[in-house]
């Protein structure tokens, strides 16, 4: 094993979703009485005299019961929950089509699926945040990184990494 000495004084500061968490400013940061709302992305930013280097994002999720309602226009059944749908965290919806991010990290999509909207990529997982338009589907996963479904263009930016948010 190697050791790394960085120079001069060590700063932390622990973010959750992008955002730096008031008073999380050591080594270590423990969620105390955890709820769903605790669920994100939480990353350390380590601070010397060299500047910032942000630690690798970690995906935590906390499960509690949920359940997901939803209501309006129901041309394409993007209002039609899945029966059975337990531990959402995080729900997006487009103009056709819905999404829901379980506490395990998975999506489930229900709704209109005429541009592969609502046709999960093969081997998605690791999520941390779901966003949806009208025809098109994005995910954060917690590794950083971003995938995209649906819509007449596809498109993730090549070399896209360190996301802390879509929309």
């Amino acid at each position: 094993t190697a050791t790394t000495v960085l120079p001069g004084p060590v700063t932390y500061q622990w973010r959750k979703n992008g955002q730096p968490i008031a008073g999380a400013s050591s080594a270590s940061y423990k969620v105390a009485n955890a709820t769903v709302r605790s669920s994100g992305v939480y990353q350390v930013v380590v601070t010397n005299t060299a500047g910032p280097l942000f630690g690798p994002a970690v995906f935590v999720s906390v499960s509690v019961p949920t359940q997901v309602r939803a209501w309006g226009l129901n041309t394409s059944g993007q209002t039609t929950v899945p029966v059975g749908l337990t531990n959402a965290i995080s729900v997006a919806a487009g103009s056709d089509h819905t999404l829901a991010l379980k506490s395990d990290g998975t999506v489930i999509a229900w709704g209109a699926n005429t541009s592969g909207q609502a046709t999960i990529p093969a081997g998605l997982n690791g999520v941390a945040a779901v966003a949806a338009s009208g025809n098109y589907s994005m995910a954060l996963k917690a590794d950083g990184t971003v995938v995209t479904w649906g819509g007449s263009i596809n498109y993730t930016p090549t070399g896209l990494s360190n996301v802390i948010a879509i929309a």
